[in-house]
């Protein structure tokens, strides 16, 4: 198991504790996000081949990954074999990729035991990285950090107060809404921040529970103000934040939205 948040957050109405995550769910998730196999794994409208860090985790001051140490990580999660099993999945080591999706790339879910917690030791330095991407957004917007406003004037506040040539940095935006898959929705909070990265969380009531966190490319000031406002789909009211978006403080101050 691995436990996530690193502590309690609390984001408005909302509460954010340490739970505890399946290690092969959180193994599949550090794979398929910060070491590219998502990236890898999704096809092109048009072809051509794809790149592992599509996503942007060897990117920042700080990065999650880079491409040396997924280069390395990757030889030693291959040479890996407990009780005559090893890594199934497929095509780990390639850093681009343009063919056909093999069935078993997302194998990680499967991993028995032993050899998911040889794995998980090799990537504890991506993984620990990638967990923290998630605690340091949360504290962005935990109490007393954090203000409710409407989506209306953060939406205003945004288009007034970013000119063409500079992008918002150091913000984050939590939105409750619903999401469908497999022909059943669910309710979640989504936050996206500034950097491109979107975390979402199953609720249970005023509960949050991590669902996924990944990033998408937002390569111009437009792309990045339309992924920040990129909520969870509200057809009804399914909570009191619906119409609502909870930022960073200090940014709504600076800004004066919601004042």
């Amino acid at each position: 198991m691995v436990r996530i948040p690193q502590r309690v957050f609390r984001l408005g109405p909302l509460r954010c504790a340490p739970r505890d995550i399946p290690l092969s769910v959180w193994q599949a998730h550090v794979i398929k996000h910060p070491f590219g196999l998502n990236a890898l794994m999704t096809p092109r409208l048009h072809g051509g081949k794809r790149r592992w860090d599509e996503e942007g985790w060897h990117t920042e001051a700080h990065p999650v990954i880079t491409g040396e140490m997924r280069r390395e990580i990757a030889e030693r999660i291959t040479a890996l074999s407990s009780e005559g099993k090893s890594c199934r999945v497929s095509r780990l080591s390639n850093e681009e990729y343009g063919g056909d999706v093999p069935n078993d790339w997302e194998a990680c879910y499967r991993c028995p035991q032993q050899l998911a917690e040889s794995c998980a030791e090799i990537l504890k330095p991506v993984s620990g990285a990638y967990a923290s991407v998630l605690d340091d957004t949360l504290a962005l917007l935990d109490d007393p950090n954090g203000k409710l406003v409407s989506r209306a004037s953060f939406a205003a506040a945004l288009w007034r107060c970013t000119p063409s040539h500079s992008r918002p940095k150091g913000l984050a935006a939590l939105s409750v809404g619903i999401i469908r898959s497999n022909d059943r929705t669910r309710t979640v909070a989504r936050i996206n921040s500034s950097a491109g990265t979107r975390i979402e969380f199953q609720l249970d009531g005023a509960e949050m529970r991590w669902r996924t966190t990944y990033r998408k490319p937002v390569r111009t000031v437009g792309a990045q103000l339309a992924f920040l406002m990129d909520y969870p789909e509200t057809p009804f009211v399914p909570h009191t934040l619906s119409d609502l978006v909870l930022i960073p403080r200090l940014w709504s101050e600076e800004n004066g939205v919601g004042s």
